[in-house]
């Protein structure tokens, strides 16, 4: 039988709401970037008469938005699994 270690006992695993945080911003980032790319898409076919190119376009600048934004967020979340941070080398550094 396998010995667990305790909650804050120094493991280097991330609990569970840690993973849920990482989790749900990563769903959230994504979603919104795209949702914001497809409105201002949308504002720019009414406004300049560019259907369906200003939609499609912004789609695919959303999508990368949040590609980006989700690397960024799985390297911050793999940082914090393993206990290392930028922020904290930064600190540390100056």
């Amino acid at each position: 039988m396998e010995d667990k270690p305790e909650p804050g006992s120094g493991s280097k695993e991330p609990n569970l709401s840690l993973k849920l945080s990482y989790g749900f911003a990563m769903a959230s980032q994504f979603g919104t970037a795209v949702l914001g790319g497809l409105l201002v898409g949308s504002w720019l076919d009414r406004h300049f008469h560019l259907d369906p190119w200003g939609t499609l376009g912004g789609a695919i600048l959303g999508m990368g938005a949040g590609l980006q934004g989700l690397l960024m967020l799985s390297r911050r979340y793999q940082s914090a699994g393993s206990g290392t941070d930028r922020d904290s080398k930064r600190g540390k550094e100056q």
